[in-house]
């Protein structure tokens, strides 16, 4: 008998796919301790070494967060010395968010779409996709992996292949 729904593959989910790695990474960095650790055994402190001998400290730690609180793995993440998340400083302005399209890239794209469209060139209906997903505040990383749906009289409605895991 067929499914009729497809299941996902891991790497569709991004959380997930972030968490079965470091899942594979944490095993593998047990297996390689001397005296080797048991997942089913694992201290505060063999949690914190591991957090701190990687190079992708935050994501090790939402991601062996996400595994305590949805797989329900009994190791003491609360009990681990977090690394410090700083804003990084893009465009002179501070903030972890992707900064927003500034106005002379918007005032750019609009002259490069009159010219397209004037010169009867279809790829202006491109430019103009891009020019909605800036004008709708939509911040530059996200404007690359979004697609307009619909335009409504007040809003875009945007479809984006990449998921946001709240914390």
């Amino acid at each position: 008998m067929r499914r009729a729904r497809r299941l996902c593959k891991v790497s569709e989910v991004p959380t997930l796919a972030r968490a079965v790695a470091t899942a594979v990474e944490f095993s593998d960095y047990c297996a390689k301790r001397t005296p080797q650790v048991y997942l089913h055994d694992v201290s505060a402190v063999v949690l914190e070494a591991f957090v701190w001998d990687h190079t992708a400290r935050t994501r090790v730690v939402s991601a062996l967060r996400w595994l305590v609180k949805n797989v329900q793995v009994p190791w003491p993440i609360d009990d681990v010395e977090k690394p410090e998340t700083t804003a990084k400083a893009v465009y002179g302005i501070s903030g972890q968010q992707a900064p927003c399209a500034q106005p002379c890239m918007v005032l750019l794209l609009e002259e490069r779409m009159e010219e397209a469209a004037k010169k009867g060139d279809p790829t202006w209906l491109a430019l103009l996709g891009s020019y909605l997903q800036a004008i709708a505040c939509l911040r530059i990383a996200h404007v690359k992996r979004s697609i307009p749906v619909k335009q409504h009289p007040l809003w875009i409605q945007l479809f984006c292949r990449k998921g946001q895991a709240a914390a």
